[in-house]
């Protein structure tokens, strides 16, 4: 049997989205505020969801300093959501910090 581009394009980064749905899961925070928080809009954030688009690279580094893991959980190369102590957005809702996506820039060190 042969294998679509389409079938492996969406296993490359099923477990990848499964990971980053069960992350924003345990946050409390919507497809649509991860966009906001990558500076991605609501349509280009459902279409990676969707496997209609696939991540970047800068959109995973990106996802993975917002959430605070590694890359390397992201994309299931290790199993434990390795903590990296740069999560760039405030914990605590109501806080009067504002989050902006030049701040994902700042930490993760490259434009966006």
């Amino acid at each position: 049997m042969m294998v679509r581009p389409r079938d492996d394009f969406r296993r490359e980064f099923a477990l990848m989205n499964a990971r980053i749905d069960q992350l924003l899961s345990e946050e409390g925070t919507t497809h649509r505020q991860l966009g906001e928080m990558i500076g991605i809009d609501k349509d280009g954030i459902n279409s990676r969801f969707a496997f209609r688009v696939a991540w970047k690279a800068r959109d995973v580094r990106q996802v993975a300093a917002v959430l605070d893991v590694s890359v390397d959980y992201l994309f299931g190369f290790i199993d434990v959501p390795r903590r990296l102590g740069v999560n760039v957005r405030p914990k605590h809702r109501g806080t009067d910090e504002s989050f902006s996506s030049s701040v994902v820039s700042d930490v993760i060190g490259g434009d966006l």
